[in-house]
């Protein structure tokens, strides 16, 4: 399959890498539709010695947040995910299993996943759960030194 990897020095190139496979327990695989671009991943990346520390996938595949189908399901994840649309945010949940969202399918642990109902289009998803992570982490944050 194909996806955009980071490269040591901050660049993006399309590489040829193995498709995951079955996901390992507590992850699904999803055939990824659409995945977005955030000013996060902008930043990181124009920073090799950052972006070498936090990109958390295997391959070096990038990209935070996406939005796609179910395909297969690991060993303890709910039978009722198969199939299912959803948005998806890579650092809900950290796991060394993971493959990131800028390739073709992605691996991740269900609890990543936001199940979209039937009448949202996957596509429009993309982004949702970075937007909503941020205002949480922001009004945390405020909360938190406020004491």
């Amino acid at each position: 399959m194909q996806a955009i990897c980071a490269t040591d020095d901050g660049q993006l190139e399309v590489r040829d890498i193995a498709a995951p496979g079955e996901p390992p327990s507590g992850h699904v695989l999803v055939n990824i539709e659409a995945a977005a671009i955030h000013h996060g991943d902008k930043l990181v990346l124009a920073r090799p010695f950052i972006a070498g520390r936090v990109a958390g996938s295997k391959n070096n595949v990038w990209g935070a947040s996406a939005s796609g189908t179910i395909l297969s399901l690991g060993p303890d994840v709910p039978a009722e995910s198969a199939g299912s649309n959803v948005a998806i945010y890579r650092s809900l949940t950290a796991s060394p299993h993971t493959v990131a969202f800028w390739s073709q399918q992605a691996v991740v642990p269900y609890t990543n996943c936001l199940i979209l109902p039937n009448e949202v289009a996957v596509q429009d998803d993309s982004g949702s759960l970075v937007n909503v992570i941020t205002a949480y982490a922001f009004l945390f944050s405020l909360l938190r030194f406020r004491g």
